[in-house]
This record gives C-alpha cells, sequence and structure tokens, in this order.
C-alpha cells in the first residue's frame, strides 16, 4: 500500500492534528484517537474503506502498536475505581496476553478510594 500519494506529504498531518483538536473541543481523547487512526488508514489507502480496514488491523496486529494501545488504555484506568477492579482488570489483561503471567499490583491508598 506504499503506493498512496499522501504519504510523505502535508496530508500525513491531518489525522494527528485532527485527533489533537478532537480531543480538546469533544473531552472524548479515545473517540478522538480512534477518528485521527481511523482518517490516517483512509489516507494511507487512498480512500478505500475495506483496505483501510484491513490495513489498520494488519499493522496493530504485526506490530508493537496494540501492545502500547492496551498499555496505554491500562494506564489511563480511572483512578476512582477500588483498588480490587484495576488489579483484576490488569490480571484478566495479563493472562490474556500471557497465561503464566501473574499481576500483582500495590497502591498507595491516599490516591485510591
Amino acid at each position: 500500500m506504499d503506493t498512496s500519494i499522501f504519504i510523505g506529504t502535508w496530508w500525513s498531518l491531518v489525522p494527528p492534528l485532527l485527533a489533537i483538536i478532537l480531543a480538546l473541543v469533544t473531552k472524548e481523547v479515545y473517540s478522538s484517537l480512534f477518528i485521527g487512526v481511523a482518517v490516517g488508514a483512509l489516507l494511507y489507502t487512498g480512500f478505500h474503506p475495506w483496505n483501510a480496514f484491513n490495513a489498520l488491523f494488519a499493522i496493530m496486529k504485526d506490530s508493537m502498536n496494540l501492545n502500547i494501545l492496551i498499555f496505554d488504555v491500562l494506564l489511563a484506568a480511572d483512578c476512582r475505581s477500588s483498588r480490587d477492579e484495576i488489579q483484576d482488570l490488569l490480571s484478566q489483561a495479563a493472562a490474556a496476553y500471557n497465561p503464566d503471567f501473574r499481576c500483582v499490583v500495590e497502591f498507595d491508598k491516599s490516591y485510591v478510594s
């Protein structure tokens, strides 16, 4: 898919700028990032929606991007949740990634209710 006319041009700035502007305006970070990534995939494939869908998941699957995304989502977990809920979420994610991994999370009680 390297034949896109948008690669290496000023159009490559549109997806991150769109994501930043949408995040600031709507205060919805995850949906803004998803829209920015989707627009980037559309630019990458020359505005072919099915190819963009396939390229998006192929790139996520074949690189560390999926691991980074999972880490970012877990890092942004709501700190108002109880300590046990966050530990269960981390343990489930770690078990799905590596069944032999055991997750132990220690929290400072002043930050968690």
